[in-house]
């Protein structure tokens, strides 16, 4: 994931199918894909198959978050840097929201030269298609999000992506099969306020998962009489990352029955992926489990959380001047139970814009993490009822 430059990527972190609970929705996007009118390109002995569906980390305090993608572009690697072959055109809004737990949505598929290829293009569309929302409602933008209450705001897209977005992201398109990735639009750090009063900035962060070289983590999350916990945001973190650059590597919520499915890197059996599982909502202390993963496979974890009395940082945010659309990624982090000095994040926002915000947390004592535009601020030693400033 890359943070303040006009393109994000990642490597590859989903999971072996015949271990997963949503198996047959990965096993089936792939031929309602190629079915697709939006697909193009027909098979030749030397070329093979890309297909691509999205999914979401989603974030909290929405009812729904659309995005209309009109294009998906490929570049090749050894090709002129401005050549792009176009895999569809699905012209589609989708709403991330619903894509929970592993749900994908299928954005198309074509049949493209085989060899290795640096990354992908993402085009967003200028207009929404003809569905109607969660509110039965036409869509009233692009994109756009329906807030609690349900009011329908549109989604600025930040100058710097009218191109598309590019994701740097190298993979191979072999004749022998078809090469499956998903694109992992992450909601909780797209978005966020910018100068005008109610006016919301979009600022895609997309990784690229690579199916046939993923693991998954799935369980549930109760509380401690064993009721299920809907809502919660379990993610999957890097061990011991203390400086502003991000260390989540991937993030959902629980569904109604409080269960979840996660994509972590699996690693090798020589040198395994270690993560740290962070399970938190408001008004229970996070609870965390150690992870390693060196098979392409599904882990189980189970999550209890416990009750816990919430405080409230303050947190004062100035943005460099003269920068449109700047936006500064804030991370609340305290150390991992057991764990010693490993820090993992409880909360995180965006800001786009100057002021300050108030952040619910567990009662307790937390370094603050801030990144922006290739800036890093890192604050210890920070308790619930006090005040940080962060300057850029």
């Amino acid at each position: 994931m890359y943070w303040g430059k006009n393109y994000w990527g990642g490597t590859g972190i989903m999971g072996s199918l015949h271990d997963r609970p949503y198996a047959f929705i990965a096993c089936s996007f792939v031929s309602l894909c190629l079915l697709s009118a939006s697909c193009s390109g027909s098979q030749s002995p030397s070329s093979g198959t890309l297909a691509l569906s999205l999914t979401d980390a989603p974030a909290p305090g929405y009812q729904a978050l659309y995005v209309t993608i009109a294009e998906v572009q490929v570049h090749r690697a050894g090709t002129p840097e401005t050549e792009w072959f176009s895999v569809c055109s699905p012209e589609t809004t989708f709403n991330l929201m619903e894509l929970l737990n592993g749900s994908l949505d299928p954005v198309g598929a074509a049949s493209l030269e085989a060899g290795t290829y640096t990354g992908m293009r993402i085009i967003l569309g200028r207009s929404p298609d003809r569905e109607l929302n969660i509110l039965d409602h036409a869509h009233p933008h692009a994109n756009y999000l329906v807030t609690a209450s349900g009011a329908e705001i549109e989604l600025k897209v930040q100058r710097g992506f009218a191109p598309g977005i590019l994701i740097e992201h190298p993979f191979t398109v072999d004749p022998l099969y078809t090469t499956e990735l998903v694109l992992d639009f992450d909601a909780l750090h797209s978005v966020a306020k910018t100068g005008s009063a109610g006016a919301m900035l979009l600022k895609p962060v997309i990784k690229v998962v690579d199916i046939a070289q993923s693991a998954t983590v799935s369980g549930s999350a109760l509380d401690r009489d064993g009721n299920a916990l809907a809502g919660v945001r379990v993610s999957a973190q890097t061990l011991g990352a203390a400086t502003a650059t991000g260390s989540t590597a991937g993030a959902t919520l629980t569904d109604d029955s409080g269960s979840y499915l996660l994509h972590v890197e699996p690693g090798t059996r020589l040198q395994p992926r270690t993560h740290l599982l962070v399970a938190y909502a408001d008004g229970y202390a996070p609870a965390c489990r150690k992870l390693t993963a060196p098979y392409v496979m599904n882990y189980p974890a189970e999550f209890i959380l416990e009750p816990a009395p919430m405080g409230t940082i303050t947190c004062r945010i100035s943005l460099p001047r003269g920068r449109a659309d700047t936006t500064a990624v804030v991370e609340f982090r305290q150390p991992a139970p057991g764990t010693g000095s490993d820090l993992v994040t409880i909360k995180t926002f965006t800001a786009g814009e100057n002021g300050s915000y108030d952040i619910a947390l567990p009662a307790g004592t937390y370094t603050v993490a801030a990144a922006c535009e290739g800036s890093e601020n890192v604050v210890e030693g920070i308790p619930t009822g006090g005040l940080v400033s962060v300057s850029f």
